[in-house]
């Protein structure tokens, strides 16, 4: 059913993980469009079962807009793009969200939120997230100040992943207690405030 919603309303198509080829999903993975292999902790609390059949991604014909299908979560939702237009990127990610909830039902608890597979996601569910890569800022220096305006740093290829090349992952820590306006501006002035001290930082 989720095939049929995603590829009757939105240009795309839906690629299984257990089909595609090998050098296909590499390409993917390497542009953070697809999700690599299980890690060590979805398989210790049961994730991986059966991998990778029922895995699988829906890629928009413009790549902007994703839909990670079992990776970790039934679906995880994606808006992405280059540079940073936060709201054209969060303003695609709501109406396509108002489009699948016309014909998914999702589950919801009135006081923990959306249910989702990793307890950290629970509430909004939604992370906003950035790649970037700082001049004269240290990866240390980068995490202290973030970890001061509740943001997360990570690699790019995934919540476990190391920082290669300097290009960090920046999103906002907490999604439970928070609306998702709030964990999106938390990123945009987080970023901005630490891009200042980086221009600052004398050498």
């Amino acid at each position: 059913k989720v095939q049929q919603v995603l590829e009757q309303n939105f240009h795309g198509k839906y690629h299984s993980l257990a089909k595609m080829s090998q050098d296909f999903r590499q390409d993917l993975v390497n542009r953070h469009f697809m999700f690599e292999d299980c890690d060590r902790f979805n398989k210790g609390g049961g994730g991986c079962d059966f991998w990778p059949t029922g895995r699988g991604i829906f890629l928009s014909s413009d790549e902007k807009f994703l839909v990670w299908i079992n990776e970790e979560d039934h679906l995880r939702i994606i808006s992405m793009d280059k540079g940073g237009d936060l709201n054209a990127i969060y303003d695609r990610l709501v109406k396509s969200m108002k489009i699948l909830e016309k014909n998914i039902e999702f589950s919801r608890d009135p006081y923990l939120g959306f249910h989702t597979f990793c307890p950290t996601n629970l509430g909004t569910t939604l992370r906003a997230s950035v790649h970037i890569k700082f001049n004269n800022l240290k990866l240390s220096e980068v995490k202290e100040e973030a970890k001061k305006l509740d943001l997360q740093v990570r690699g790019t290829h995934g919540e476990h992943s190391d920082v290669r090349g300097g290009v960090m992952d920046i999103s906002n820590a907490r999604r439970l207690g928070l609306t998702e306006f709030q964990a999106i501006s938390q990123v945009y002035n987080g970023v901005n405030k630490i891009l200042a001290l980086d221009r600052d930082k004398i050498l």
